[in-house]
């Protein structure tokens, strides 16, 4: 009796998650498709956002989200390929380096907010993006060949555009890191990532049919519930 009890109640909570995870995934693709525009686009940014988190055992729902918000900030800055260039680096970097998931959101954060104004200054730049990326500062300095202090002049009289600016920044960043050559990330959180990564996987597929998978069956249940 406790063997058929404890295997429905593994039952019930695995249809949950395939629920929650259901419904986390079609808000996604939703928010991903609104835009992108297109649907080539649409399906390049899903392939382009799997090839990234499968390299560098990123969690795939948590990436779609940076990504999208990302790419409203810089769709009409930047060429899609240029996108693509500068999320890959700061994702690479932040496995590379072990950063949190509240770390990474704020690199995000603070490249949409720099994308929205434009320009980047002082603000975004020393008290977001420098306190969640160790050593941001001196890599802009860098990736533009100039001093620190000369750096600060040039954010003051708003001379540092950022569609010019972060492709240079994302290409130093992976210099001064040393992680050029890193086609693949190998760290315990990596691979717990993955592991999870694979079950959003096997959830999706539920729902690839013609007939609309696993989907149909949950709104038909809900929609009884509520009649």
């Amino acid at each position: 009796a406790f063997g058929v009890a404890g295997g429905i109640t593994l039952f019930a909570g695995m249809v949950q998650d395939i629920f929650q995870t259901t419904k986390e995934l079609q808000g996604l693709d939703n928010a991903l498709k609104q835009v992108t525009g297109t649907q080539e686009i649409f399906a390049r940014s899903q392939a382009f956002l799997r090839d990234v988190s499968e390299a560098y055992g990123l969690e795939i729902k948590g990436l779609t989200t940076q990504f999208t918000q990302f790419y409203v900030s810089a769709k009409d800055k930047l060429s899609g390929t240029e996108i693509e260039n500068i999320f890959r680096s700061i994702s690479k970097a932040g496995a590379a380096m072990g950063l949190s998931v509240d770390a990474q959101n704020r690199v995000f954060i603070s490249l949409n907010q720099m994308m929205s104004k434009g320009s980047i200054q002082s603000e975004e730049l020393k008290n977001q993006l420098g306190e969640a990326l160790p050593g941001a500062f001196g890599i802009m300095a860098k990736a533009l060949n100039v001093n620190e202090q000369q750096l600060g002049k040039l954010m003051k009289d708003g001379k540092l555009l950022a569609s010019e600016v972060l492709p240079k920044f994302a290409e130093a960043l992976e210099k001064v890191y040393g992680i050029e050559t890193i086609e693949r990330v190998e760290t315990l959180s990596a691979s717990q990532n993955r592991l999870s990564n694979s079950w959003t996987d096997f959830v999706r597929s539920l729902n690839e049919s013609e007939t609309g998978g696993i989907s149909v069956f949950f709104k038909s249940l809900v929609d009884t519930e509520r009649m």
